[in-house]
């Protein structure tokens, strides 16, 4: 899979429900998925830089690194799944990330993103579940209520009967003014029609599977998640 592929795998749902990204761009982003062709690139590189609330990660991750190409495969990567890209101290970089790219008309208020700046805790990392846990949306379009929440953090999951598209994952819960996540069974939807076997690990957003994932994947996406689990109940 190509990394603009899987950057639009994971930006096809939230757009077709209306919270991110240009209006309407999920019929092309699944078009590319399915069809991932390189005449397609330079429209979907376009597409996927309207996502307000995504590219500007892909930005500062690969500066971060001395990547020139933003959807590099390791930049893709390690915003939505995670990995060796993010073994760095981000403090300053997500404060004037909050400063600036996320601050402004359809994004975060400036009084909003300026207190988030502020109180910033310490071990943040610019993965998808920072934008989840810690920014709780940039888009007014959606309430930050936990289960929206829940819904949008990328989780992990097991195939556990592949034709009913049963799976045992996680979802996000608050208790105890804590951040948890719960284990729980679940149908999902299989839009770009992945064809799964019993016990394959899927990443899962917005109620879809989005890809398999390999055991490194799995450990990656579980760990970047809990660092920033863990530094936003710092609070």
């Amino acid at each position: 899979m190509n990394p603009l592929q899987k950057a639009a795998r994971y930006s096809y749902q939230p757009n077709k429900l209306n919270y991110c990204g240009p209006e309407n761009a999920c019929s092309e982003l699944f078009e590319y998925v399915r069809n991932p062709i390189p005449e397609k690139n330079g429209k979907i590189t376009s597409l996927l830089k309207e996502f307000s609330a995504f590219y500007p990660y892909l930005e500062l991750i690969a500066q971060k690194n001395g990547i020139e190409n933003e959807f590099d495969e390791k930049v893709v990567n390690a915003y939505w799944i995670g990995n060796e890209l993010l073994e760095h101290e981000w403090e300053n970089d997500l404060r004037e990330l909050l400063r600036g790219k996320l601050t402004g008309p359809h994004l975060l208020p400036k009084t909003i993103s300026e207190k988030l700046a502020q109180n910033l805790p310490n071990g943040l990392l610019p993965h998808h579940s920072f934008n989840v846990l810690y920014v709780n949306f940039v888009t007014k379009k959606i309430s930050p209520v936990v289960e929206n929440l829940s819904n949008c953090l990328v989780k992990w999951g097991k195939v556990i009967d592949e034709n009913e598209l049963k799976v045992k994952t996680v979802k996000l819960i608050s208790e105890g003014n804590e951040f948890k996540l719960k284990e729980e069974t679940r149908k999902l939807e299989n839009p770009f029609e992945i064809p799964l076997q019993k016990n394959n690990l899927i990443s899962v957003h917005w109620g879809i599977v989005v890809e398999k994932i390999s055991e490194t994947e799995l450990k990656n996406l579980k760990k970047a998640t809990q660092i920033n689990l863990e530094a936003v109940n710092s609070l």
